[in-house]
């Protein structure tokens, strides 16, 4: 796949605020958003949450990639791609999202995160149990910031300005 400058990759954790982040820069910047999960739920007929339980992690992994790749495949104006948490995690994907556009990492403290999910516990998955989602956090940052941070742009969360997107924006 070539690369797309017109796609605008959001990436992080789960609850950084990436589909809120969408949004709010599709609404100023007056361009396309597309949230991926919200994607495979319409496809599939179900939650992220219902997905993983009746079809597994494996499953769900590999329909991700796949429906990420139409995406990109399918995007012909500037767009806002707000991802899974875990999407840039498997399958190299990380590597194709650099390739074809601009990543931007959401980077957020596990507070923050924890305040996050507190306000839609149901809606994570793997972090489904508010008990232990402090732990389960620190764990799964632990196995992905390498990732995470493979992408072109790193914004902390609890900074986060609306200006800071500003350049991916302007026209040259």
């Amino acid at each position: 796949m070539e690369k797309k400058a017109n796609c605008i990759f959001l990436l992080g954790m789960p609850a950084c605020g990436k589909t809120y982040w969408a949004k709010k820069l599709a609404g100023e910047f007056a361009v396309a958003m597309i949230d991926l999960d919200a994607i495979i739920e319409t496809e599939q007929q179900m939650t992220i949450t219902a997905n993983f339980e009746n079809k597994g992690e494996t499953y769900f992994r590999k329909l991700e990639h796949k429906t990420l790749k139409k995406i990109i495949q399918q995007t012909k104006v500037k767009t806002i791609i707000s991802l899974g948490g875990g999407t840039p995690c498997f399958f190299d994907t990380i590597s194709l999202l650099n390739k074809v556009g601009i990543t931007i990492y959401l980077q957020a403290k596990p507070s923050t995160l924890l305040q996050n999910i507190s306000q839609a516990p149901h809606q994570r998955p793997l972090l489904n149990d508010l008990d232990s989602a402090l732990s389960k956090l620190s764990q799964l940052l632990k196995e992905r910031k390498a990732i995470y941070e493979q992408a072109a742009y790193i914004f902390e969360v609890e900074t986060l300005q609306v200006d800071s997107f500003k350049p991916f924006f302007e026209k040259p």
